[in-house]
């Protein structure tokens, strides 16, 4: 499924910035909502570290 791989991608990014907690990559690999993905998406390429990322979405 095209949400799956884009979560991936997601991951890929936030692991190239750090350690993605546990129960962050939970709720990335979950989410189903394509259009949440691609802001996610967005948002990981932008944030300098992975806890930006996670004040965004947590």
């Amino acid at each position: 499924m095209r949400h799956e791989g884009k979560a991936e991608d997601i991951l890929i990014l936030l692991d190239m910035k750090g350690n993605v907690p546990e129960k962050l990559r939970g709720r990335i690999q979950e989410e189903t909502d394509i259009s949440q993905l691609d802001e996610w998406f967005v948002l990981a390429a932008k944030c300098e570290t992975v806890e930006e990322f996670q004040d965004y979405v947590c």
